[in-house]
């Protein structure tokens, strides 16, 4: 087997929270191994069924993966192979992913996240964009932290400099939670991210909740028990799509 690809998840927007996602998936590894030692599709069934709260990552030598669930639901899916290239869609992905389950010629590792992590991870693959490519050095940072403040947004903000990446997420408005490297601090903005976005040749992006609605605070809902509306399990999505999963 050649040496394996570091192919993370596919980006919102310009590559920027493809680099927040290394900051914000950390969490204890619950299994690590060769695909050969494992059967994928019954992997995904059984993070389901155990109502896991993490991340599935595949590597390989032309294709990579990360499956994020909450609460055994699956709620945002990226694909990347050297042939179809980057595949967002969360069924696309997931069939992209059913099509390479029996090679025997990569890597999974399956890890937990807590509740706040998970959380940012989510709106940061699966929400809308509300801001994309702000320059640090014309930004207002904390005119933008008032604003999500005032529109109560459920929401991560994504500092991207050559000094570092945060990631701050908000619910309600209110700050829950920042990341920085491997570490968190709760209920506040450090300096360390005010000083990141200071930086010349910072860049900062916001996505919300794909169910937020401006104004309005909310419950999150991937902390109680996932995401609700369209079934999105391993089975039923390979079965919408005429896959093999039995």
């Amino acid at each position: 087997m050649g040496p394996e690809r570091a192919v993370g998840p596919v980006p919102i927007t310009d590559g920027m929270v493809g680099g927040a996602l290394d900051v914000v998936l950390v969490g204890p590894t619950m299994y690590t191994g060769p695909t050969s030692f494992i059967d994928l599709t019954r992997l995904l069934r059984t993070v389901e069924t155990d109502a896991v709260t993490g991340y599935v990552r595949v590597h390989g030598p032309d294709h990579g993966a990360l499956v994020l669930l909450v609460g055994g639901r699956i709620v945002a899916a990226r694909y990347d192979d050297d042939a179809v290239g980057a595949v967002s869609d969360l069924r696309g992905a997931l069939r992209c992913l059913h099509r390479r389950a029996g090679c025997e010629d990569g890597r999974v590792t399956v890890v937990e996240l807590d509740a706040d992590r998970a959380e940012a991870a989510t709106e940061m693959l699966a929400g809308r964009t509300l801001v994309s490519g702000l320059l640090g050095r014309f930004a207002d940072l904390d005119g933008l932290l008032d604003h999500l403040g005032e529109v109560a947004a459920d929401a991560c903000l994504v500092v991207h400099a050559p000094g570092g990446t945060a990631v701050v997420l908000f619910a309600g408005g209110l700050v829950r939670c920042t990341f920085l490297r491997r570490r968190s601090v709760s209920g506040r903005v450090p300096a360390t991210v005010r000083a990141l976005a200071a930086e010349a040749a910072a860049r900062i992006e916001v996505a919300v909740d794909v169910h937020w609605v401006p104004g309005r605070s909310q419950v999150p809902r991937l902390v109680l028990q996932g995401r609700r509306g369209e079934d999105t399990r391993w089975r039923s999505s390979l079965t919408a799509a005429g896959g093999g999963a039995a």
